[in-house]
């Protein structure tokens, strides 16, 4: 969280009733969908890993999450 500027909170992950593993996950994942568009090969490896241990949490709206972090991500 403080690599993103030290402005964001846990409260999304109690919000949204999930880990702050998974949330820091789902923030790092937006975060380098947002600077890494241009190396996709690598992106996408990075992505498909961390993905893999998003995945494994049940009954998580990951849309919903990545829509969140975008945001926030947006307002830094």
């Amino acid at each position: 969280l403080r690599l993103l500027g030290g402005s964001i909170t846990f409260a999304d992950a109690q919000m949204f009733g999930i880990s702050e593993k998974i949330w820091a996950t789902i923030l790092a994942i937006a975060y380098l969908k947002q600077h890494m568009s241009d190396q996709p090969e690598l992106l996408e490896g990075l992505v498909e890993k961390a993905m893999e241990l998003v995945l494994q949490t049940p009954g998580i709206d990951t849309d919903v999450l990545f829509s969140r972090a975008e945001t926030i991500l947006n307002h830094l």
